[in-house]
C-alpha cells in the first residue's frame, strides 16, 4: 500500500486567491447593481401610487400616458443632479486642498519629507558599515 504525499498536491493547487471565483471577483458591481435596480423599483413603484392617487383626486382613472412622462422626468432629474454633485467633488478636489484629507494633494509632500527624514536618521553616514535600527 503506498502512501499519498498530500504536501506535493497542495503546491500543485493555486493559491487560495487564484481559486477565488467570479462572484469574489465582481462582488461590489453585483451588489452596488443590485441595490440601483432595487432603488430604481421602489422610485417605479411610489411614482405609479403618486399618479394613482393623483388621478383618483380628479375622478380620473390610472393612465400609463401620465406615468411614464413624470416617471422618466423624476429619473432624469435625480440622475442629473447626482452627476453634477459627482462631477464638483471630483474637479474641487483636484484644484483645492484639505489639509490632512486622503484626496488632498497636501498629504503626498508631508509623507514624502517624513519618509526622508526616517531614512535620514536610520542610514549611517559610512555606506560600508552594517545598518543598526534606532534604539
Amino acid at each position: 500500500m503506498s502512501t499519498i504525499d498530500t504536501e506535493s498536491w497542495r503546491r500543485r493547487l493555486p493559491s487560495r486567491t487564484a481559486r477565488r471565483g467570479w462572484l469574489h471577483d465582481y462582488m461590489l458591481t453585483i451588489v452596488l447593481t443590485c441595490l440601483f435596480v432595487l432603488s430604481w423599483v421602489g422610485q417605479f413603484i411610489t411614482h405609479i401610487i403618486e399618479v394613482g392617487n393623483d388621478a383618483n383626486v380628479h375622478g380620473q382613472s390610472f393612465a400609463w400616458s401620465d406615468f411614464w412622462p413624470r416617471f422618466l422626468s423624476a429619473t432624469f432629474e435625480n440622475w442629473q443632479s447626482e452627476f453634477l454633485q459627482l462631477f464638483t467633488f471630483v474637479t474641487l478636489t483636484t484644484y483645492l486642498i484639505h489639509r490632512n484629507s486622503a484626496e488632498s494633494v497636501d498629504g503626498n509632500d508631508e509623507i514624502k519629507a517624513m519618509l526622508e527624514e526616517l531614512l535620514a536618521r536610520t542610514e549611517p553616514s559610512d555606506p560600508h558599515s552594517p545598518r543598526v535600527p534606532p534604539a
